[in-house]
């Protein structure tokens, strides 16, 4: 079962450069660092949603729920706090060990941040209109860049690590911490990188028809991958599946996304 524990680290846009410490955070007087757990609630149930996806509920406000009034609660806070200059949104997964670097496809800062960033050689870049109501989407309506990570299995020792390793390289990125106390890890050689061209929308009684659908799966256009009560799912093109996800709740917006892959070095 995923917990809801997401951190944001949230630096101020004006960070002067830093000098040699035998401490290994430098934290200026005008600035400030924010570990944010993202859904206490759900956190406290050991779910990963009580409701629904807190990553899909900044699109529009609903204070009946317990995610739409803590997504309300954060977009308010990002809103009174303009000289935010990016987020790190971590996030861990309950079955397998996983690990992928997600952003958004409209802002090229969030693209050069993740590549100078992260050791995952594993990214997925999306149009908000294919996965919207993400924090990160309604972090970029304030010029504020932004990164997910998906770290791993939040029970295992290697997933806590890969999210240290990020707390560190943003924040040397930054300028407040000394690189000489960074982990030497060194950041991808070679990435996979996903575009999207779609959410998988499910409706009630989904299922992939393909076993064992994964990260890369290959479709061809035509092929029929899924099947619910409205009908079967139709690749529109040549293309890979993303994300797919294992167990597709009721309250699910999605169940993954088709998307194009390139590789760069």
């Amino acid at each position: 079962m995923v917990t809801a524990a997401l951190l944001r680290i949230i630096v101020p846009s004006t960070v002067p450069s830093t000098t040699k410490s035998s401490s290994p955070l430098i934290l200026p007087s005008n600035c400030s660092v924010l570990a944010l757990l993202g859904n206490p609630e759900a956190y406290r149930k050991n779910v990963r949603y009580v409701d629904y996806d807190l990553n899909r509920a900044f699109v529009q406000s609903d204070s009946s729920t317990v995610e739409g009034l803590r997504a309300s609660e954060i977009s308010t806070f990002l809103a009174d706090n303009e000289d935010i200059n990016a987020i790190l949104d971590l996030h861990s997964v309950s079955i397998g060990d996983f690990k992928i670097v997600v952003y958004t496809r409209a802002n090229p800062d969030n693209t050069d941040l993740a590549v100078k960033l992260s050791s995952i050689g594993l990214h997925f870049a999306f149009l908000p209109e294919h996965m919207p109501g993400t924090l990160i989407h309604a972090a970029s309506i304030h010029n504020i860049c932004g990164l997910i990570v998906e770290c791993g299995n939040h029970l295992s020792a290697h997933g806590f690590q890969t999210a240290l390793e990020h707390i560190y390289r943003i924040l040397t990125h930054y300028h407040l911490i000394d690189e000489g106390f960074m982990l030497q890890t060194p950041t991808a050689e070679k990435i996979t990188r996903y575009e999207s061209i779609q959410a998988i929308k499910p409706h009630s009684n989904f299922t992939f028809l393909i076993k064992d659908i994964r990260t890369g799966t290959r479709l061809k256009k035509g092929q029929n991958f899924a099947r619910d009560d409205h009908g079967d799912h139709i690749a529109p093109l040549d293309c890979h599946v993303v994300v797919p996800s294992r167990v597709v709740k009721p309250t699910d917006i999605d169940a993954g996304f088709l998307a194009t892959r390139t590789v760069q070095r």
